[in-house]
């Protein structure tokens, strides 16, 4: 006889790390947890993620290089927004559409090294339609409607983000 690997050991190891639940269900939730503390508001912060209509305001995500818009005059992502950016997307996808395979890429024509301030970008989502870069880090994600916006907003838990004061 050959060797046989110990399955049993591989399958308590998978059962044990889910508790119990489906693959799909684990990764919604570490999913989530990863978009939420990305999102969430600073100690400081006077601002958190917001529902305004068929959007979703997002403040603090990206950080612009000063260096780049003083003498380029881009706005060119740090390295750190640069990686933000991929995380940000999985959540906005599965939020928006309920798939687990969002990426930087479904932002159409984003260059990290030359960002546009001025206009929407679209996205490859059904629900969500763009996006929108601002220079104080804020990013806006349009919707198709408003109840695609508050159904991506509550099915992101953002409704569970509270401010320090609060």
């Amino acid at each position: 006889m050959g060797f046989r690997p110990q399955y049993m050991t591989h399958v308590d190891t998978v059962i044990e790390h889910l508790g119990g639940r489906s693959f799909r269900k684990t990764a919604e939730d570490e999913l989530i947890k990863r978009f939420l503390q990305l999102v969430k508001p600073n100690r400081w912060s006077k601002v958190k993620p917001e529902l305004k209509g068929d959007k979703i305001s997002f403040p603090n995500i990206v950080i612009f290089d000063s260096f780049y818009h003083d003498f380029y005059n881009k706005n060119s992502m740090d390295y750190s927004s640069h990686q933000k950016m991929s995380d940000f997307c999985e959540g906005i996808a599965f939020g928006a559409d309920d798939v687990l395979c969002g990426d930087r890429e479904m932002v159409m024509r984003l260059n990290r090294n030359e960002v546009d301030t001025s206009i929407w970008y679209d996205l490859t989502t059904t629900n969500a339609t763009g996006m929108k870069f601002f220079r104080n880090g804020r990013i806006d994600v349009r919707f198709k409607d408003r109840e695609a916006a508050s159904l991506c907003f509550n099915r992101l838990r953002l409704d569970e983000l509270r401010l320090q004061e609060e």
